[in-house]
């Protein structure tokens, strides 16, 4: 009896981690195709990605819950940058998921980062509810620095907050380029740069404040940064990189 309780339960445990084992590479297979999506710019391909990481989730949801909402948060911020109102429905479940965290963790820095950025995203499917909801987006962003100044994700949106307020409201570019270079370094010192679709992004709109400000120059060796770190880079081989060198030949 005890020989038989001893195999089941061994029989069990194998698998269990074969489960996990195969749980884990349809994880990694997803993150993987997320990337290539956003390197080719195939939003499509990202959205089908998307759902097959959700469906990986079923037994081990919460674990993973800030890695769904960076994949949300991706799609939602170009569905705003398309004026799609499907970002709404993404901004909602998102903002739905972080409340459950953050009421489990009210100290986890990137979850109210990613708040503040949810919450944002609303003003650019309506730029009134900047009025009402400007302020709370703030104070998720700035509470996430508070909890802890070095992270990535606090670092970022206080940048993008900065970058695009107007400066009779305390919007400062440099001050904005300052904190997506600290975001950057601390993503480098941490060694997560490998397969990373915000680490690419962060560096583009590095670039692009670069030639907001007219420092057309650091634009310049900030997209050859990018290109040697992922030389298939289309939005930046393609597009970004070609019209700032055409830029440089009419200056």
């Amino acid at each position: 009896m005890e020989r038989a309780k001893h195999i089941i339960g061994l029989a069990v445990f194998i698998f269990t981690l074969f489960i996990n084992i195969s749980l884990t590479n349809a994880q990694t297979s997803c993150h993987s195709k997320l990337y290539d999506a956003y390197v080719h710019g195939k939003m499509d391909k990202w959205y089908t990605n998307m759902k097959a990481f959700e469906l990986t989730l079923k037994t081990d949801k919460e674990k993973h819950n800030l890695q769904l909402l960076n994949y949300y948060y991706g799609y939602a911020g170009w569905l705003v940058s398309e004026d799609n109102d499907d970002a709404e429905d993404y901004i909602d479940i998102s903002i739905e998921i972080l409340n459950k965290i953050l009421s489990k963790e009210p100290n986890n820095a990137t979850a109210h980062a990613l708040m503040g950025a949810f919450i944002a995203f609303e003003f650019g499917l309506n730029p009134l509810k900047i009025i009402y909801l400007g302020r709370t987006s703030m104070e998720h962003i700035d509470k996430a620095l508070e909890i802890n100044p070095n992270n990535i994700q606090g670092l970022i949106e206080k940048g993008n907050a900065l970058f695009y307020m107007p400066a009779t409201f305390g919007g400062d570019k440099q001050k904005a380029i300052n904190l997506y270079k600290k975001a950057i370094s601390n993503i480098e010192n941490q060694n997560l740069v490998n397969e990373n679709w915000l680490y690419l992004n962060l560096l583009t709109t590095l670039s692009l404040a670069y030639e907001e400000i007219g420092d057309l120059q650091a634009a310049k060796l900030n997209y050859e940064k990018i290109l040697k770190i992922e030389p298939e880079y289309m939005w930046v081989k393609d597009e970004l990189y070609v019209y700032l060198m055409e830029k440089l030949k009419l200056n």
